[in-house]
């Protein structure tokens, strides 16, 4: 498995053989990329992140960080720097491909065989050769007990 690439704003894989079938969406636009860094996102959002991750942040960091900013905005983006993947974002599906590959796409998987679950619209996925790892952007605060 070698490998991560964001092909638009609505598909992003781990894995060779998951880099090697993920075709760009025709009507989207490419993603923003800066040294390694790709990032397709709407508006001013790429910047900000590419702003974050040349700071200092982890990838996932600065997708929080972001969140953290402007909270109950949604945040829809997908972010790479060639060996890991990170996703936000409203209908996006997370299918593991087997083998350690992994893509995460705007569409549910065609074929019914393929293990995939939505990618939670609250939360952040951050996708690296060790598996699959959620954080939530906003938890819910806790009550203080009495």
């Amino acid at each position: 498995m070698t490998g991560a690439v964001v092909a638009c704003r609505h598909q992003a894989a781990l894995g060779a053989g998951a880099v090697a079938a993920l075709p760009a969406h025709a009507d989207c636009a490419p993603p923003v990329t800066r040294g390694t860094w790709q990032v397709a996102a709407p508006g001013p959002v790429a910047p900000a992140i590419l702003d974050e991750l040349e700071a200092g942040c982890s990838l996932a960091g600065a997708l929080l960080r972001l969140a953290d900013r402007e909270p109950g905005r949604p945040l829809d983006v997908l972010v790479s720097d060639g060996s890991q993947v990170a996703a936000c974002g409203t209908g996006l599906h997370l299918l593991d491909l087997g083998r350690g590959e992994y893509a995460v796409s705007a569409m549910p998987p065609a074929r019914h065989d393929e293990p995939w679950a939505p990618v939670p619209a609250c939360a952040v996925i951050l996708i690296d050769p060790c598996g699959v790892t959620t954080t939530i952007l906003h938890p819910t605060p806790l009550e203080p007990t009495r």
